[in-house]
């Protein structure tokens, strides 16, 4: 038990936990901490079981690690606290005993790996009442009881998201209650199973996530049924593809810049790996389905189904204009931006929908220090303002300007159009062109 003494000292849970309980109070840690440890990872999560309410221990910890303490469900008695710790930001999970003993406790929680226990006020010692330790070493993922999914249905993705993260195969028997538990899955919030598709789809592999999603039944439940030209197994198709293009990533130096970072996290847990491989599988389901997918199967908020979006409807034929793109930076870093709101994204769809790919890694990655050279404050400049649009012009703000300054773009993107004078010139030829037609000036 001495490399666990030394983990939870590191946390800051040894000593300053068992002096901030009252006297008789027992306390255990629970849970995940537990099975990394026994996996020889690093946890940066802790949960803490007590009998009664664990919120005034969980309040007095937060002021000895200068950490924030909330409280995630005030009638359930379940509070967080979040802090820094030697430079990492750990999260310690406080919740009172699910039955009358820790026994009864750690018997209703969901797979036997997460079920086992380590008393922190006194000698550690690993308390295993289900077995959770020898799952673990044979490499099994089984549930606590038959009632395991009843009791939260969440538990039936939980259970993929093990399979995958964990690398640990599902015991048959759960495996087959998971199977027959699979209707269910649709009813936690979606919150909580966005968390878990996050974890599904930003883990290194999507191969076995998507394999058990399938053949559990889960994909209709969690999406509803594809109506699209080759269903699921397109978008799947194309979810493998992206995985195998990333994990390749055989652009060299020079084409590194496109791959990375793609484990960082770009919003609720997915990561721009887990976000990309979310929108080719996404691909395989009729675009009438996918507002309903994206607002409430996963409750995304705007931006993010806009990004989403972007990715799923992405034309495959704006590959075919890259060996026309222009030599200017500015061109070329126009026409990048105009992919959506993640070019880095895009460009790698690109790569997995078009075959062969239409540019090297290496000519992706010259496309983004493009991008990055002619920003400013987060977008490129135009080369005309609307300013001088609306008095030269006699344009009026809003929707003429927007037309005008896309006209600009499009000039810049084919390579007819690169200083600011070229950009007037070609914009009252346009207007004076446009009123010897007597048509609007710029339709």
């Amino acid at each position: 038990m001495k490399n666990l003494i030394d983990i939870l000292t590191a946390a800051a849970v040894l000593p300053q936990m068992p002096q901030l309980l009252e006297p008789g109070q027992p306390c255990y840690l629970v849970g995940g901490a537990l099975r990394d440890w026994l996996q020889g990872r690093r946890s940066t999560d802790f949960d803490f079981a007590t009998p009664g309410d664990p919120s005034p221990l969980a309040r007095r910890f937060a002021a000895g690690v200068k950490g924030t303490w909330f409280s995630l469900d005030r009638s359930r008695q379940q509070s967080r606290v979040v802090a820094t710790v030697a430079g990492q930001s750990l999260t310690y999970d406080f919740a009172p005993f699910r039955a009358a003993d820790l026994g009864g406790d750690l018997e209703r929680r969901d797979f036997t790996v997460n079920a086992m226990a380590c008393s922190i006020d006194g000698e550690p010692r690993l308390i295993d009442p289900c077995g959770g330790k020898r799952d673990l070493q044979a490499g099994l993922l089984r549930a606590c009881s038959d009632r395991c999914f009843d009791d939260d249905p969440l538990r039936v993705l939980r259970g993929v998201r093990h399979g995958v993260t964990l690398g640990l195969e599902i015991e048959k028997g759960t495996r087959a209650l998971m199977e027959a538990k699979a209707y269910l899955a649709s009813r936690p919030a979606p919150e909580r199973i966005r968390g878990e598709l996050a974890a599904i789809f930003s883990a290194p592999s999507i191969a076995r996530g998507l394999s058990l999603l399938q053949d559990l039944h889960l994909l209709p439940v969690l999406f509803g049924p594809s109506r699209a030209e080759g269903g699921t197994s397109c978008g799947i198709s194309l979810a493998l593809r992206c995985e195998e293009l990333v994990r390749r990533g055989d652009g060299g130096e020079e084409g590194r810049e496109l791959f990375n970072p793609m484990e960082e996290i770009l919003f609720d847990g997915f990561s721009r790996w887990g976000v990309l491989k979310l929108a080719a599988f996404l691909r395989g389901y009729d675009p009438t389905d996918l507002a309903r997918i994206l607002e409430e199967r996963l409750r995304l908020c705007r931006s993010h189904q806009r990004l989403v979006r972007s990715l799923v409807e992405l034309d495959p034929g704006v590959g075919s204009e890259w060996p026309q793109l222009p030599r200017s930076p500015r061109g070329r870093a126009l026409w990048v931006a105009g992919l959506g709101p993640s070019p880095r994204l895009a460009l790698l769809l690109l790569s997995a929908l078009v075959e062969p790919p239409p540019f090297t890694p290496g000519e992706g990655a010259a496309l983004l220090r493009d991008l990055a050279t002619v920003m400013v404050a987060g977008r490129i400049p135009d080369l005309v303002d609307g300013r001088w649009l609306c008095r030269e012009l006699g344009l009026s703000p809003g929707p003429e300007v927007g037309r005008a300054l896309g006209i600009l773009r499009q000039a810049e993107i084919e390579g007819t159009v690169e200083t600011p004078e070229q950009a007037r010139n070609l914009l009252i030829s346009r207007k004076n062109k446009n009123i010897d037609k007597e048509e609007d000036i710029f339709l």
